[in-house]
C-alpha cells in the first residue's frame, strides 16, 4: 500500500483495499459501547517514563445472585486514583462473560506491546472451586459448580495472560471474596478464594485470606478497598509494605465492630526489590531508555529557547540513520510549524531510505528507525508546549477508539472520521470528500486543535497509515 502519497483519491480506495486484503482477522466486539470506557492518564510526565496501563472491573448488578452494594464505586474510585497516579484506565463496570473476556483479550494483547507496569482491579462475585478462582459476570447463572468453567472467566486465564507479556511488574488486587448466593445450593463447595502463587514481577492481593469471605462496606466503598484508597497515594511507600498496612487498618476495623465478622487481606509477593505505585521526585521510577543520539555541536546553528525542557543540543543528527534533524528543530523553534510540516514529511521519507520517493511501503514504515521516529516526536512535543506530536496523535486515536494494531475495515474508516473531526482535518459527520479541509487551509499554529499536526498535506495517506504509524511507536516504546 502507498502511503503519503500527495495527490489523488483513488489512492484511498486502494489503501482500504490493501488493508482488508492484508490484514484476514476480524476483530469483533460484542456490545462493549456501554459498560466499557477507557480513561488516559492525567500524570503524562510519569507515563512518559514508566507505561502503565490498568484494567478495572466493578460487578454489582447480578442477575441471579442479587446486587452488591459496592463493586461499581470501588471500581469508579480506583479508575480515578489510578490515573492521578499515571495509569492509562480500561474501565469495565457490571459486565457480562463476552464483555470480560474480550476486554481482558486487548488488555493483554496491549501488554505484549507496551512494556512498563500493568494493573487488574477486580470487584464483584468471586468462587473457588478445584483450586482455581473464578470472576463471575453479572449475568452469570451457576446452578452446579461446574457451571463456572463455562459461566465465569478463570483467574489463572488472567494471570497466565500476565506472564506471557512478560511485563517487568503486574499488580492483581482482588476484592472478590464475597459472600454470596451462588453456593447456597451447591455441594462441596469451599469459602473464599484459594491463594496463588505470584510468578516472578507479580504481586496478588486479596481483600480476604484463603477460604475467607470479604465484604461490603458500611459506606461507599467495600472495606479492603476503602483501606486501599487510603495507603496507594502514599509517596514512596513500597507495594509490599503499604499491603501490610491495608490489613492492619481492616483487621483493626474488624475488631472496633465497625464491621462483622473477622477479614483478614492476604498477599502472595514476587516483586525483586521495591516497588513504589507513587514514586516523588525524590525517588522517581526508572527512566524510559531513550534511543542514542551523535551530537556534534557547531557555533553556526542557533541554540533552542531558553526553556527548554529537553536540553536538545545545537546540531541534531539520529545515530542510527545519519540524518540530520537541526533544521526541523530551528523551524520548531521559530515557530514556524508550517514549515516544519514540510521538513517533517521529507525527513520519515528519508528515515525510510525513500528520500528520492514522496510515500512509505507499509514494510518500510514497519522498519522506520526509533531513534528517527523519538526525535521527532520529542521536538514537535517540546515546541509545541505537548500540543503536536506522534504521540499526543495516538492517544487522540486511541480515544477516538482505534485499536492499534488490530485491523477492522467498518469500525476503522469510522474511527479515522471521528479521529479527522478531533483534530481538525474534517468538518461534519458525512462522509463526503468536500469535507476534509485541503492543505492550505490547515492551521500552522498552536490555535489548531490538539493534534493537528504534523498533517503532511494529505488526509487520504493518513487514512492507511495512522495504525501502522502509530503501532511502531508503540514497539518503540515512544
Amino acid at each position: 500500500m502507498k502511503t503519503l502519497k500527495k495527490t489523488g483519491i483513488i489512492f484511498l480506495a486502494t489503501a482500504i483495499v490493501i488493508v482488508v486484503l492484508n490484514h484476514i482477522i476480524e476483530i469483533k466486539f460484542h456490545n462493549l459501547v456501554s459498560p466499557f470506557h477507557i480513561q488516559p492518564a492525567l500524570s503524562q510526565n510519569l507515563q512518559r517514563e514508566e507505561k502503565r496501563l490498568a484494567l478495572v472491573i466493578g460487578n454489582s448488578n447480578y442477575e441471579f445472585a442479587g446486587n452488591l452494594a459496592n463493586p461499581t464505586n470501588d471500581a469508579d474510585d480506583m479508575s480515578k486514583t489510578l490515573r492521578e497516579l499515571g495509569f492509562e484506565v480500561i474501565l469495565l463496570k457490571n459486565a457480562n462473560l463476552p464483555q470480560m473476556e474480550e476486554t481482558i483479550e486487548r488488555f493483554a494483547d496491549r501488554l505484549k506491546r507496551e512494556k512498563g507496569t500493568d494493573l487488574l482491579f477486580f470487584a464483584g462475585h468471586g468462587i473457588q472451586y478445584q483450586n482455581e478462582n473464578y470472576l463471575v459476570p453479572v449475568e452469570a447463572k451457576l446452578k452446579r459448580n461446574q457451571d463456572l468453567r463455562y459461566e465465569s472467566v478463570p483467574l489463572g486465564k488472567i494471570l497466565g495472560a500476565l506472564e506471557d507479556a512478560q511485563n517487568k511488574i503486574n499488580i492483581v488486587i482482588l476484592d472478590a471474596c464475597r459472600n454470596n448466593h451462588f453456593t447456597r445450593s451447591w455441594r462441596s463447595i469451599q469459602r473464599g478464594l484459594v491463594t496463588v502463587e505470584a510468578g516472578q514481577g507479580t504481586y496478588i492481593a486479596y481483600a480476604a485470606a484463603p477460604g475467607e469471605y470479604a465484604y461490603d462496606g458500611q459506606g461507599r466503598n467495600g472495606i479492603f478497598t476503602t483501606y486501599l484508597l487510603n495507603h496507594i497515594k502514599t509517596p514512596n511507600l513500597d507495594i509490599d509494605l503499604m499491603f501490610r498496612r491495608v490489613r492492619k487498618d481492616v483487621i483493626n476495623a474488624k475488631k472496633s465492630s465497625i464491621y462483622p465478622d473477622s477479614q483478614i487481606p492476604w498477599s502472595s509477593n514476587s516483586i525483586l526489590g521495591e516497588y513504589s505505585l507513587n514514586p516523588t521526585p525524590n525517588n522517581p521510577p526508572p527512566p524510559r531508555e531513550t534511543p542514542p543520539v551523535i551530537v556534534n555541536p557547531t557555533p553556526n546553528n542557533p541554540p533552542p529557547p531558553a526553556n527548554s525542557q529537553l536540553n536538545i543540543p545545537q546540531n541534531l543528527f539520529s545515530s542510527a540513520t545519519r540524518i540530520d534533524y537541526t533544521p526541523l528543530r530551528n523551524a520548531l523553534a521559530a515557530k514556524d510549524f508550517r514549515k516544519a510540516d514540510g521538513l517533517t514529511a521529507q525527513l520519515i521519507l528519508k528515515a525510510g531510505d525513500k528520500d528520492n520517493s514522496n510515500w512509505l511501503e507499509r514494510e518500510e514504515i514497519k522498519k522506520l528507525a526509533c531513534v528517527d521516529l523519538s526525535i521527532i516526536d520529542q521536538l514537535w512535543i517540546e515546541y509545541s508546549d505537548n500540543h503536536f506530536g506522534y504521540s499526543i496523535q495516538r492517544d487522540i486515536y486511541r480515544k477516538s477508539g482505534g485499536m492499534i494494531g488490530e485491523w477492522d475495515y467498518e469500525r476503522d474508516i469510522k474511527t479515522y472520521r471521528r479521529y479527522a473531526i478531533t483534530v481538525g482535518w474534517k468538518k461534519g459527520t458525512e462522509n463526503h470528500l468536500s469535507n476534509y479541509l485541503p492543505y492550505n487551509l490547515y492551521i500552522f499554529n498552536t490555535t489548531a486543535p490538539k493534534g493537528h499536526l504534523p498533517a503532511w498535506d494529505t488526509w487520504e495517506a493518513w487514512a492507511g497509515y495512522l495504525d501502522l504509524l502509530f503501532l511502531r511507536t508503540l514497539e518503540c516504546n515512544i
